[in-house]
């Protein structure tokens, strides 16, 4: 067959050219699970929150009785830089064909940053539409707004096309969702608006500050776009302030962090310990009372759904997706991206005022119950892919 026959094909001929790719409604007729591939950047040990919410899915469907999805992690990027990073990719290619071809995929989740993510997942999705494997964007990155609207004009065409093609397309929020509508008015029917999830808790936690101190936490990428530097100006602008200590954990930055931190005399009150595992991310917000993250852009930060579900008050920035998930003065204080004084006025407003935090620590508890649970959003993505897995594109 031709290459131009070919790419007209619709994927039920390619199946049937590829015998061994087999159909969604082969396999349920065979009671056979649901085979979806994810990609993740950088597997089971990756630091980020699309790693993260690779690992809580893997986990809960590993729980569910029946297995009705067979669930494979694909690692398209890793962790040592881009020449390995190259490798890994080819490798993540060479992997989907052969799985796609020999055990069958029946629909392909595509995890999307912004930039070099970005074209490493047109690049699969291109090689998953030649051999009929039906496609899911997940739009994560809070830069990938920027990212398709200052791009020449053949890679936005490239992005509007890869979207265009694909069985859904899930957001993190109406900022994403009205963005792809008003630039692939097309795909309105197939836009699917899901915040992220994590697993909920019975209670939330009680706390009492360590020696009398309340403690402020934030987790992240160190760097500018997690706005670190200027967060750590704000702590340095409350030194004067006897009542908290300060841990700022994530990989990133971590030595510039230190030395920041060390610079303004508050080394002996804030913690710059690096990346966490998740047990020790879970004890350090079961000791945290305010959750900093003053990002300059996010999609919907899996670390907010992490400190709404141990109960613990959150100080954000209006950018992006985060405001449908903190609510000023509801669940959380808001602040514009970029405002020292506006954080640190935050701050001061929280560390004084034990009401206010526990008001706003009680809503953000009750929100992750209600919107933000690990298990209901898992099915949520079930149906998306069975919808995926058997439409015909």
């Amino acid at each position: 067959m031709k290459y131009m026959q070919w790419s007209q094909a619709s994927p039920q001929l390619r199946r049937q050219a590829f015998g061994s790719v087999q159909t969604a409604e082969a396999a349920a007729a065979t009671t056979e699970p649901l085979r979806v591939m994810w990609t993740t950047p950088h597997g089971r040990r990756g630091m980020g929150g699309m790693d993260r919410l690779t690992n809580l899915i893997t986990t809960a469907l590993d729980q569910t009785e029946g297995r009705s999805v067979a669930f494979t992690p694909l690692t398209t990027k890793g962790r040592f830089g881009k020449s390995l990073g190259a490798l890994i990719f080819l490798s993540a290619l060479t992997r989907f064909i052969v799985l796609a071809l020999t055990k069958g995929i029946h629909v392909l989740h595509i995890n999307v940053a912004a930039y070099g993510s970005a074209y490493r997942k047109m690049i699969l999705a291109a090689i998953a539409r030649a051999i009929g494997v039906p496609y899911i964007v997940h739009i994560h990155s809070g830069r990938f707004p920027k990212f398709w609207k200052e791009a020449r004009p053949t890679v936005a065409r490239a992005v509007d096309r890869f979207l265009d093609r694909s069985s859904a397309i899930i957001v993190l929020g109406r900022e994403f969702e009205d963005l792809v509508v008003s630039r692939v008015p097309s795909a309105q029917s197939r836009v699917r608006l899901m915040y992220n999830a994590t697993p909920s808790r019975r209670q939330s936690c009680a706390r009492v500050g360590a020696q009398g101190k309340l403690h402020l936490t934030t987790l992240g990428l160190l760097g500018p776009n997690k706005n670190t530097t200027q967060l750590i100006e704000a702590l340095g602008r409350l030194r004067c302030r006897p009542d908290w200590i300060a841990t700022i954990a994530g990989n990133g930055e971590v030595l510039k962090a230190r030395a920041q931190v060390v610079k303004l005399g508050i080394a002996e009150r804030v913690d710059v310990p690096g990346w966490m595992d998740q047990n020790q991310v879970q004890r350090l917000l079961e000791q945290t009372d305010i959750f900093l993250l003053p990002s300059l852009s996010e999609g919907v930060p899996m670390a907010i759904l992490e400190a709404f579900s141990f109960g613990i008050p959150v100080i954000a920035t209006a950018v992006n997706s985060i405001p449908e998930v903190v609510q000023d003065g509801r669940n959380g204080l808001l602040i514009p991206p970029g405002d020292l004084q506006a954080l640190v006025a935050a701050m001061t407003r929280l560390l004084d005022d034990a009401d206010l935090r526990h008001r706003l620590g009680q809503q953000a508890f009750q929100d992750h119950g209600a919107f933000y649970e690990l298990n209901a959003y898992t099915e949520r993505l079930k149906t998306v892919w069975q919808e995926a897995a058997s439409a015909q594109i």
